[in-house]
């Protein structure tokens, strides 16, 4: 699949072009069985397990656009600081140009958090934990959100990590708003299990 068919879903063609300087024409082949096998432009949940390097990142960020696009929020859930740092960055320098409003929550970021709970985002990079914290604080923080990308997903099978990311996604499941699902994650052993 050529990137500039991902036009058909109401991306820009300056988001598209953007892109294709990124990555090349061509999208890769996790991501074309993405859109093409599941769906996952059509609004369905999914977990993509595949090796690093692999584009599964990169499929995230095209639903996460065409969320936002859609004028609906986008929340990317990662484990660590560092990574939400980095994250923010990268979206920050990759989409601020295009209008769309990227913040960060963290326990070193809190500056952005009541503009995460009043929904004043485009594309919000929270810690697994403080999206848990934000839940309880706002139940209607999913009201809006078309999306939550879980970036490094095997982190649920962690001792440590893995019951603070089941809790949140047990607040998303019994909640009345029901955001897609899109789970990033190098190779894992059970999917079936996991996705039900």
């Amino acid at each position: 699949m050529r990137v500039f068919e991902l036009g058909r879903y109401n991306i820009p063609d300056e988001i598209i072009d953007s892109w294709i300087e990124q990555i090349g024409q061509n999208l890769l082949p996790v991501q074309e069985r993405a859109i093409k096998r599941y769906r996952v432009l059509d609004g369905n949940s999914l977990i993509i397990s595949s090796p690093t390097t692999s584009g599964k990142t990169f499929v995230g960020e095209i639903v996460a656009l065409k969320g936002v696009m859609e004028k609906k929020k986008v929340i990317y859930l990662v484990p660590l600081k560092s990574l939400a740092e980095e994250k923010y960055l990268d979206f920050r320098r990759k989409y601020e140009q295009f209008g769309i409003r990227t913040v960060v929550s963290s326990s070193d970021h809190r500056e952005y958090d009541q503009v995460i709970e009043d929904g004043d985002f485009g594309i919000a990079i929270i810690v697994y934990e403080k999206m848990s914290q934000l839940m309880v604080k706002n139940p209607f923080l999913l009201k809006n959100t078309a999306l939550v990308i879980i970036d490094e997903f095997q982190e649920i099978g962690d001792p440590h990590r893995g019951p603070g990311l089941e809790i949140t996604l047990t607040k998303m499941s019994t909640s009345p708003y029901r955001p897609q699902i899109l789970g990033l994650s190098p190779v894992l052993g059970n999917t079936e299990t996991l996705a039900r």
